[in-house]
């Protein structure tokens, strides 16, 4: 499963160097939160494998 803290981590990693007002700042935060995670869930989709059937057929036929 997909971590949102991961994404929350790396929202905070890209704004601490940043110099903006606070309520920019949230609105920034929220903004990064939701694309990571939203990024990695696509990401998630597009790589997890949930059909083993051709990995196993591979085995069995070598």
């Amino acid at each position: 499963m997909l971590n949102l803290g991961e994404s929350l981590d790396k929202a905070v990693s890209v704004l601490q160097n940043l110099r903006t007002s606070e309520s920019d700042l949230a609105s920034q935060n929220k903004q990064l939160t939701e694309f990571g995670f939203s990024w990695m869930e696509s990401a998630r989709k597009d790589y997890h494998q949930k059909d083993f059937g051709a990995v196993f057929e591979k085995y069995i036929n070598n």
